[in-house]
């Protein structure tokens, strides 16, 4: 499955806490800090309204040029991290299976 993730990156409520999320994929399972996420029921064109994903890490869940499948989420990060970067990070397309890596660049506001 086709994914285009868009992480919201957020600090943890503690500095003894702080960390940075683990991001994998595996066909159509999303893989969030070892919980998995299987979309695999999801059809293109499809969507899943708020109240679906409520308590969990997701903010919103769609298909989008057809086939892909957007998932906007809360990223944990450092409080390192959160005041070199804005909370809005560019959208990674994801087209296989593995470890994501978040390389924390982001979309200027002014293009």
């Amino acid at each position: 499955m086709k994914l285009l993730l868009k992480p919201l990156l957020q600090q943890g409520i503690t500095p003894d806490r702080e960390r940075l999320s683990d991001v994998q994929v595996r066909g159509s399972v999303f893989i969030l800090d070892g919980v998995e996420y299987d979309f695999g029921r999801m059809q293109p064109g499809g969507y899943l309204p708020p109240e679906a994903y409520h308590g969990t890490p997701f903010i919103d869940i769609r298909f989008v040029d057809g086939d892909r499948l957007y998932l906007h989420y809360i990223h944990q990060v450092t409080s390192e991290v959160m005041m070199q970067f804005p909370r809005e990070v560019e959208s990674i397309p994801v087209d296989q299976d593995g470890k994501v890596e978040v390389a924390f660049s982001y979309e200027h506001p002014m293009g």
